[in-house]
C-alpha cells in the first residue's frame, strides 16, 4: 500500500512540473538609432517547445519619437493573416490576428512574425510594445496558452549612424486570392458582395481593386475598368449578370487576379415555364382524383 501512495504522489509531482505552455512575445532591433534615419524593428515568438495555431494582439509605438515606414511579414511563420498587420495601422499602433494550421513550434528559436520599419525625427527614448496579446495552443480545443511579452526601450541620438534597411526585391506577384460571392441579411442591406483575401509573403499587399463586366470573360485586364475596395464589395451589378474581377497589388507593383463567373438571376420565361409545369402537375393530380372519385361513385 506504501508503494502505491509512493508512486501517486511521484505520478502527481511529475505532472505538476510540466511547464506551462506559453508563447513569449520579444522584439529585436538597436537599443540606439540615429535623428532621421530608418531602422527595423522585428517581432518575434517563442514558442517554448509548444505548438501554438493562432495569435493576436496590438502593437503600440511613441509616436512622437516613430513614425511607422512599412509592415514586412517577409518568412513570417504566420501562414494565414486574419487581421494582416499591413492592412491594420493606425497612427501609433498595428493590430495583427493570424494563425498557422497544425500549429508551429519554434524549438527554442525566436521566430519572426512580421517587421516594423521606422523613421525618426527626434531625439528621446522611446517604447515599442504588444498588447492584449493571445495565443492558443494546437491541442484540438484551441487552450489559451500563457502569453509573456516586454516592451523594448530605444533612444534617439544625434550622431549615430543608424546600418541601413535592406530594400525588399519583390518580382512574384501575391499568392491566389480567395473570393466568394455572397449575399445575407446581416451583410450591406442584403445586397450581393464580394469577400476576398490575398497574402503577399515578400513585400506585401498595397491594395485590392475590383472591376465588373457583362458579356465573355476578359483576358486583357487593362481593358478593364477598375475600383479601388476592400473586404466585402458591395457589387454595382445585383442580378449578378457580370463576371467579378478582384485584383491584388502587392507593394512592389506585382498583379494578382481572380475571375469570379456570374451567376445570373432566373430569366422571365424560366419563371413562365416553371409555373406551366407546376400548373400541369396541379391539373394532372386534379384529374386523378375526379377520375377515382367518378370510378368509386360508379361502383357503388
Amino acid at each position: 500500500m506504501k508503494k502505491l501512495y509512493f508512486y501517486f504522489v511521484v505520478l502527481c509531482a511529475l505532472v505538476l512540473l510540466q511547464p506551462a505552455r506559453a508563447a513569449d512575445f520579444s522584439f529585436n532591433t538597436l537599443p540606439k538609432v540615429g535623428v532621421n534615419q530608418n531602422f527595423q524593428v522585428d517581432f518575434a515568438l517563442d514558442t517554448e517547445m509548444g505548438e501554438i495555431n493562432a495569435i493576436e494582439g496590438n502593437i503600440s509605438f511613441d509616436s512622437n519619437i516613430f513614425t511607422l515606414k512599412e509592415v514586412r511579414n517577409t518568412g513570417s511563420v504566420i501562414s494565414l493573416w486574419v487581421r494582416d498587420p499591413q492592412q491594420n495601422i493606425s497612427a501609433n499602433s498595428v493590430e495583427f490576428a493570424g494563425i498557422t494550421p497544425g500549429g508551429y513550434n519554434s524549438r527554442g528559436y525566436k521566430a519572426t512574425i512580421f517587421s516594423l520599419v521606422f523613421s525618426t525625427a527626434n531625439e528621446g527614448t522611446g517604447s515599442i510594445t504588444v498588447r492584449n496579446a493571445q495565443a492558443l495552443l494546437n491541442d484540438g480545443s484551441g487552450t489559451p496558452a500563457k502569453v509573456t511579452s516586454k516592451p523594448i526601450m530605444i533612444t534617439v541620438e544625434q550622431g549615430i549612424v543608424s546600418p541601413p534597411v535592406a530594400a525588399v526585391e519583390d518580382t512574384d506577384p501575391p499568392e491566389p486570392i480567395f473570393a466568394e460571392i455572397i449575399q445575407g441579411s446581416n451583410i450591406a442591406d442584403n445586397k450581393w458582395v464580394v469577400v476576398f483575401y490575398g497574402q503577399d509573403k515578400k513585400s506585401g499587399i498595397s491594395h485590392y481593386e475590383v472591376a465588373e463586366q457583362k458579356g465573355n470573360v476578359v483576358s486583357e485586364y487593362s481593358k478593364l475598368t477598375w475600383q479601388p475596395a476592400q473586404s466585402p464589395y458591395v457589387l454595382l451589378d445585383q442580378t449578378r449578370e457580370s463576371f467579378t474581377y478582384i485584383k491584388a497589388v502587392d507593394k512592389a507593383g506585382n498583379e494578382t487576379v481572380r475571375v469570379v463567373s456570374p451567376q445570373p438571376a432566373q430569366k422571365i420565361y424560366q419563371s413562365l415555364w416553371l409555373w406551366c409545369i407546376i400548373i400541369l402537375l396541379s391539373l394532372l393530380l386534379l384529374g386523378g382524383i375526379v377520375w377515382r372519385t367518378k370510378k368509386y361513385s360508379s361502383r357503388v
